[in-house]
């Protein structure tokens, strides 16, 4: 499965850069961003349209990353509060795994008391 991976991964980049190569007079072309809210507007300076498309990826994969650091981080922390429970269960099965037996009269043992055997008279 690692190896089917890694040959889509180069597949991948190597259609990508087929696509860059192939359209390099395309992509080379400049664009401007305009942003208008109300009475305020803002237009960037000229940027290729392959710097965009790069920017674009680098953010998505930043982003990506953050989010699955942040759920890793907290994945980790519920394992710890699971394995601190597990512990804390686990003693309190071994103080409640040694028998009690608790008679009317008040008298509390630690084992039952042993049978006696009866004898059938013959």
């Amino acid at each position: 499965m690692r190896y089917l991976k890694a040959l889509l991964l180069i597949a991948f980049f190597f259609v990508s850069m087929l696509f860059f190569v192939q359209n390099t007079e395309d992509l080379a072309r400049t664009l401007v961003i305009k942003l208008s809210v109300l009475s305020w507007s803002y237009a960037s300076a000229e940027l290729p349209i392959y710097l965009l498309i790069l920017a674009s990826f680098a953010i998505g994969a930043v982003a990506a990353c953050l989010y699955f650091i942040a759920d890793k981080i907290r994945g980790a922390a519920q394992l710890h509060e699971a394995k601190a429970r597990i512990a804390s269960l686990e003693k309190e099965l071994s103080q409640l795994s040694t028998p009690t037996v608790i008679r009317p009269s008040g008298i509390t043992l630690s084992e039952p008391a042993p049978m006696q055997s009866v004898q059938s008279p013959q």
